[in-house]
């Protein structure tokens, strides 16, 4: 036999040796040929039919066949009334109430019962009710009549009506509504000709089963009158009185959702299926949109539907499930069957349908769980351990709530030595690489074992995968290969006997599919390809065809071009009809056996955009919404994925959307629109092909109102020249939003200090003002706000601040990116500004879809990234930012844009760079919080910088799929700063940026850069410490102090073993920061430390304190010159005072003393007196003295004081804090008492030992603090 099986196969063939049968030439079980119906429904018997009820059984089988029935699982009782003719089951006369229930018919011959399908008898009952009830109803307002339709009436009313004293029945309106449900009558607003009085009346259908008609009855109620009187409302909240019901309805059949809806004014009702859209073409709206109709239903309109009213207020909406019912249809039945004694037996039984249980029977009687018996959920029965007593007719009842269905079999037992059902053939093929079967069919009582011989060897059946034997005996061989060609031998045997036979094993080449068709999709009137390739054995004949749902391809614009087994289908002009599933089927002939196919399939679609929605309607319109309804036109084979709706306003031949993600299960939307403009609407579908062409337009006017908008783009700042100014400028409100006319702009301002309220003024319709006459340097907070003829708008700008006389920031922000993060939020990062004139104080981001005279504007402080909340899903947003800080608003950045429809991750959680190993970088950083997806994966870039942070160089990877590290090899030493960038299928997501310094394969960088010294006019000098030797040199660079661009080299390369260096050509009096680094073999190390470093100012450059300017030492010495008089004038009149008393007491004269004392101190140098207390606060200009040198009395050189400047009496007297100097040059403190002496000696402590200088020496001058040669020089106070 040559069978190729996969496992699918290899499952079936146990299923079916499962229940492998000997050959029976008839049926034994009794079969029939009639069941009994239902009576229920519109079939259901009227209590009031008199002609009596025939319930048909019929079965057919050998011997003789006898009937009895069951009432709900009881014996029937027979009497004259109730009667069994030949197997039926006959009423006579009126059927009782209490003989509803179920019937079931039972069929018994020789072999056993089998039982009939459960049929359901219902008798109708129609009770009367003579309640009544009045009603007072206010005109406009809602009410009802309550058709009082009791609730144990079974089956339902077929038709309900209501009519009037004149017999007139009443008819449904937009304000007058029957329930089919209830039958109660609902007025949605009452009118003052509504009073009357009326009844309900309900019809009921009634079978004749004798004449196989039906007819119908009439129930009369009792008459209610209604009356409209009162005070007239003049509106009434929406209310669904009735919303729609669960039910459950039969495949193929229709159905009708109610909603009724009271109100005034009349409610709005539309009608949705909650996460789908309403059946294509099988749907329509009826009773004033009250109703929902579907037709033709199928299994996928499961599911709920929604009906919304509204009418101006709050909508309402109210659902119910729809279920589709499927009557169980049989899929597998069964049928008389023998089965070996002492064995288990699966006996499958499966059916179709909704809900399906099953039920099994014993030769009528329902089979127990137990331990002998189980019956599974999908209908299979087992039966262990088979005994004699097993044998019986067994019934399979498959039911759900609305029908049932059985199918009866007899099972016999076996007792018998083993027999052949099919002996090995004499040559079996077997499929090279495949499983295949080695043919040997057996049965017998017990069950046989097998046992196999290959070459006469047993094979190892039970501890090897490579066999399975099944339960018919065939010898399954898996993955076949040369080695299984020989000769097989089965036997078979039991307790009563056994029995054996051979046959020869080939191996074949398989037939294996090359190309296979795949699944694909095509827009129509598209052409497409299928192309199919297979090989096989050279012995074997194949043939290859196509198949389109089963059935060959035919299609005159389909072309088939085959050769041996290649073969290519190709179709032209598609059209949606040609979808399907495609099949390349390859039918090997295998000798004694016959044809054996193998199949590829594809799922070919033939799609396109969807048909323009139809039906568009308006409804509820106001001066600034109105409410669009629509119904869906056909999907074209790819399924609806939303609707738009798009307007043109005003003659401007741009659509816009008004809303562009309305769900594909509404049929109705609420759209905002603007006052005083000219609209024409239409709507759109999307599937996943397209978006379909406009539907046909509507149009509507809209009448004015004040502007509703605030204005989205408006800058307020000052003037630098001009502190008694602002400036205010804006963009002008689009068309669509003046919302009248008459436009112009309003102006609020007042001082931030200010309790007498704002000051308004009219701008007229302009886009720039100068509000002059302010207060200077002062704060001002300003709004501006639009109007028209109507009046003044809803919404003002926030309140901005401006300092008046000062200019706003000068430059916009830079690199401004927009990234999705989610469906309604939007991550913005910028650079910050970079002005000089104003640093910002914040940042305002504006956005918007299409209008930035509206725009949005969110304010931030000293931000450079802020999230955007609460955006519009599926819309294209523009953002810009713009710094505001004391002198107002700066000018704007670049737009970027962002569409909110496919979000990319956010930035990773965190990223960490080290250098494990020199050269070698190692990258770490987590997965974003929100990924938006499957991260696909990671981009990783690098910088090159330098150390200002200017970019070298950039370099891009990215890692294998979703992991987080990445590495990098034999990197240069430098500054890298590295960005990670996650993606998704929707794009690249925030980055995020961390930046280190790597030693790489680079020099070490030089560490401890230090100034030495002080420095001169143009020069500096430096020193630096090494960790290592490089082999080039060294390069000091430079710049200055406050500048941002790149260092630049001011030395040439120096050499290895430098350590301190001279910094040459330098400015006077400027800053500058200076660096070194290291280079070997051309690669450069990090830079070193950074130091600061000023040059001296020249001489005739110097600015003095305000003590040293001329102006300062003149009035000092006139001061001076007028103390020294007074203190002259005091001492002659004190010397002639103590001259008068010496001559009478003998003292020498005052001069003579004053010679005297001269003499003493001849020899003594000339040591000023120290400055008063009081001097240490005040400043003494003098040059720093040397940075890494201090001057003792041991290293002091006569030489280097300027001797010239020790005569300089007149500079010498400048400096603070020192005595002054007589006309002849004696100090003016020189006959100070002792306390001035100590005081000397203590401050010379503190600056030079004077014991080493010589006696005529004096301190230097300011002038003589730098020599000739430029050195520092410190000066001795």
């Amino acid at each position: 036999m040559a069978i190729k099986l996969s496992s699918i196969t290899i499952l079936l063939f146990y299923l079916v040796t499962a229940a492998s049968v000997l050959p029976v030439t008839c049926v034994n079980a009794p079969t029939f040929t009639i069941q009994p119906p239902d009576y229920s429904g519109v079939s259901a018997i009227s209590l009031a039919h008199d002609s009596g009820l025939t319930l048909p059984c019929k079965a057919t089988g050998p011997d003789t066949i006898t009937y009895f029935w069951r009432r709900n699982n009881q014996a029937v009782l027979l009497d004259q009334r109730v009667q069994l003719r030949e197997g039926n089951l006959s009423f006579t006369g009126v059927i009782k109430a209490d003989e509803s229930n179920s019937y079931q018919c039972f069929a018994t011959n020789q072999y056993g019962t089998s039982v009939s399908r459960l049929a359901t008898l219902q008798v109708r009952f129609t009770p009367l009710s003579d309640s009544s009830q009045d009603k007072f109803i206010k005109p406009n307002a809602s009410g009802y009549l309550d058709c009082f339709i009791p609730p144990s009436t079974t089956p339902r009313p077929g038709n309900i009506f209501w009519s009037d004293r004149k017999s007139q029945r009443i008819e449904e309106n937009a304000r007058v509504a029957i329930s089919i449900v209830t039958g109660n009558l609902y007025f949605v607003y009452a009118k003052s000709n509504d009073t009357k009085e009326l009844r309900c009346s309900t019809e009921f259908p009634l079978s004749r089963p004798d004449s196989n008609t039906i007819s119908s009855t009439t129930v009369i109620g009792s008459w209610q009158s209604v009356n409209i009187t009162g005070q007239s409302v003049s509106s009434e909240a929406v209310n669904i009185t009735e919303g729609p019901i669960n039910q459950l309805i039969d495949i193929g059949g229709d159905v009708i959702l109610q909603c009724i809806a009271t109100g005034f004014p009349i409610p709005t009702i539309q009608w949705q299926k909650v996460g789908g859209p309403l059946p294509f073409g099988r749907y329509r709206f009826d009773k004033w949109g009250r109703q929902l109709t579907i037709t033709n239903l199928r299994k996928e309109d499961a599911g709920n539907y929604s009906c919304t009213a509204m009418n101006g207020g709050t909508p309402m909406t109210k659902m119910a499930q729809l279920t589709i019912h499927i009557d169980p249809s049989w899929e597998l039945r069964i049928t008389d069957t023998a089965q070996p004694v002492l064995s288990d037996f699966m006996w499958a039984c499966r059916a179709g349908g909704s809900n399906v249980q099953y039920r099994w029977y014993k030769n009528g009687a329902v089979v127990p769980n137990s331990g002998k018996y189980n019956v599974y959920n999908n209908g299979s029965l087992l039966i262990r351990y088979l005994e004699q007593s097993d044998k019986a007719v067994y019934s399979c009842l498959a039911s759900n709530s609305h029908s049932n269905l059985v199918t009866s079999g007899w099972l016999n037992i076996i007792e018998s030595q083993p027999y052949f059902i099919a002996r090995p053939l004499p040559e079996t093929i077997l499929f090279q690489g495949s499983s295949s079967v080695f043919r040997c069919t057996v049965d017998g009582g017990p069950r046989p074992k097998m046992t196999y011989l290959k070459d006469n060897v047993a094979l190892n059946l039970a501890t090897t995968n490579k066999y399975t034997v099944l339960l018919n005996g065939n010898l399954v061989i898996r993955n076949v290969n040369q080695s299984d060609a020989g000769v097989y031998r089965c036997i078979a045997s039991n307790t009563r006997g056994s029995i054996d036979a051979s046959g020869t094993a080939v191996v074949r080449d398989s037939t294996v599919f090359v190309t296979s068709p795949t699944s694909r999709s095509f827009r129509r009137p598209s052409p497409f390809t299928l192309h199919c390739n297979a090989t096989k054995d050279s012995t074997l004949d194949a043939t290859i065809y196509w198949t389109i749902n089963g059935a060959n391809v035919t299609n005159p614009r389909a072309v088939i071009q085959t050769t041996n087994l290649n073969s290519i289908l190709t179709f032209v002009n598609s059209t949606l009809a040609d979808s399907g599933n495609y099949a390349c089927n390859i039918a090997t002939l295998v000798p004694s056996v016959g044809y054996e196919r193998r199949t590829r399939t594809a799922a070919i679609t033939i799609n396109d955009i969807p048909d323009p929605p139809f039906n568009v309607s308006s409804r509820n319109k106001t001066k600034s919404s109105m409410y669009i309804s629509w119904l869906p036109g056909n999907s074209n084979n790819s399924p609806l994925q939303k609707f738009i709706i798009r307007y043109l306003v005003n003659s401007v031949s741009v659509w816009r959307d008004a809303d562009n993600n309305v769900p594909v299960s509404a049929t109705y939307r609420g759209i905002q629109l603007s006052p005083w403009n000219t609209y024409q609407i239409v709507v759109a579908a999307v599937n996943g092909v397209g978006i379909s062409r406009n539907s046909l337009s509507i149009n509507h006017v809209t009448d004015t109102d004040v502007p509703y908008e605030g204005l989205g783009s408006v800058r307020f700042f000052g003037i630098a020249n001009e502190n008694t100014a602002v400036q205010i400028v804006w963009v002008l409100l689009s068309r669509q939003h003046q919302n009248g006319p008459g436009i112009g702009y309003r102006l609020y301002y007042r001082t931030q200090a200010s309790i007498t309220g704002w000051v308004s003024r009219s701008l007229g319709n302009t886009g720039s003002f100068r509000l002059s006459a302010l207060l200077p340097n002062t704060r001002y907070e300003f709004q501006l706000v639009p109007y028209n003829d109507v009046g003044e708008g809803n919404i003002k700008t926030p309140i901005a601040s401006v300092f008046t006389g000062i200019a706003p920031p000068s430059s916009a922000p830079t690199n401004l990116k927009a990234y999705l993060i989610s469906t309604d939020r939007v991550f913005v990062v910028w650079n910050k500004i970079t002005s000089t004139q104003s640093t910002a104080t914040g940042y305002r981001v504006s956005h918007w879809i299409y209008d930035n005279s509206i725009a949005s504007i969110n304010v931030f402080g000293d931000v450079s990234q802020v999230t955007i909340n609460n955006l519009e899903r599926f819309a294209n947003y523009t953002f810009r930012v713009n710094a505001y800080a004391e002198g107002g608003d700066g000018p704007y950045s670049d737009m970027v844009w962002s569409y909110t429809g496919q979000p990319v991750p956010e930035s990773v959680g965190s990223i960490a760079a080290t250098e494990p190993i020199r050269g070698q970088i190692r990258l770490i950083w987590t997965t974003p919080s929100v990924t938006n997806g499957p991260i696909v994966h990671y981009k990783v870039d690098y910088a090159i910088v330098d150390v200002e942070g200017n970019v070298v160089k950039t370099i891009s990877n990215r890692t294998i799929g979703s992991e987080v590290t990445f590495n990098y090899y034999d990197m240069n030493t430098g500054i890298y700063r590295f960005t990670v960038t996650p993606r998704n299928a929707n794009g690249y997501g925030v980055p995020r940026t961390t930046q280190i310094s790597v030693q790489g394969n680079g020099p070490q960088a030089p560490t401890n850069l230090r100034l030495v010294g002080t420095t001169t006019i143009t020069t500096a000098t430096i020193e630096w410490d090494v960790v290592e030797v490089p082999l080039d040199g060294f390069i000091v660079q430079y710049r200055l102090s406050t500048a941002t661009s790149p260092h630049e080299n001011i030395t040439l390369l120096l050499n290895p073993s430098t350590r301190r260096t001279i910094v040459t050509r330098l400015t006077a009096d400027t800053s500058y920061e200076f660096h070194v680094v290291a280079r070997s073999r051309n690669a450069y190390s990090l830079p070193s430390n950074a130091i600061q470093a000023k040059t001296q100012p020249e001489v005739g450059q110097q600015i003095l304190p305000f003590y040293q300017e001329p102006w300062f030492i003149g009035l000092v010495s006139a001061v001076g010159g007028l103390i020294v008089i007074l203190i002259i004038i005091f001492l002659v009149r004190s010397a002639y005072k103590k001259r008068s008393q010496g001559v009478h007491k003998g003292h020498y004269p005052l001069h003579h003393q004053e010679h005297r004392i001269n003499i003493q101190d001849e020899d003594k140098p000339e040591i000023p007196p120290l400055p008063a207390e009081d001097m240490d606060d005040i400043p003494i200009k003098r040059p720093p003295l040397p940075h890494d040198t201090t001057y003792t009395s041991n290293d002091f050189k006569q030489a280097d004081i300027d001797r010239e400047s020790l005569d300089s009496m007149d500079e010498y007297a400048d400096l603070p804090g020192l005595s002054k100097f007589n006309e002849d040059g004696s100090f003016i403190g020189e006959y100070g008492d002792s306390k001035y002496e100590s005081r000397s000696q203590y401050n010379s402590s503190n600056h030079l030992n004077s014991s080493s200088l010589p006696r005529h020496s004096r301190p230097a001058s300011p002038a003589s603090t730098i020599n000739p040669n430029n050195s520092a020089f410190s000066t001795f106070v």
